[in-house]
């Protein structure tokens, strides 16, 4: 009985989907370097999966502009400017505001703990200086308001 009330809470996330966190987490964190060739094989290896899944995931990030794919050679870590990195934070401001507004109604004290909770998390990583935390709960933290 227990398995049955929780079993509609557990939300299963593809592998692919997975993989591409993993991969941009190790992007953003500077473990995988602008201009890097990112190996399929040994990504897979690593994460105990498919080379498909990796090359699915790769495609994701291809869209999101952190790779680029060139035939005949391989996938490499995108080089970005500080133009580009100008350009990003201004369309991502963009993005919240309007994530924001569109949670206006919906968002209830419990989420408002919730949200304070990562943010708190954010600021303690932050202050240790742990990029790879700062990622990943930045990405908790809208991930959280775009499922609302």
């Amino acid at each position: 009985m227990l398995y049955d009330e929780h079993k509609a809470k557990i939300k299963r996330e593809p592998i692919k989907n997975q993989a591409a966190s993993y991969i941009r987490e190790a992007i953003l964190t500077g473990r995988f370097l602008p201009e890097e060739r990112v190996v399929p094989a040994l990504i897979a290896e690593e994460l105990n999966t498919g080379r498909g899944v990796i090359r699915e995931a790769l495609m994701q990030l291809e869209t999101e502009g952190l790779v680029e794919n060139i035939p005949y050679k391989g996938t490499f870590v995108s080089k970005i400017d500080y133009d580009d990195i100008g350009e990003i934070s201004s369309l991502r401001v963009m993005i919240e505001s309007y994530a924001v507004r569109e949670c206006q109604g919906r968002i209830t004290e419990k989420d408002f703990e919730a949200l304070e909770e990562i943010c708190s998390s954010m600021e303690q990583a932050v202050a240790q200086n742990k990029l790879d935390e700062v990622v990943r709960y930045d990405s908790a933290f809208h991930g959280y308001l775009v499922k609302k």
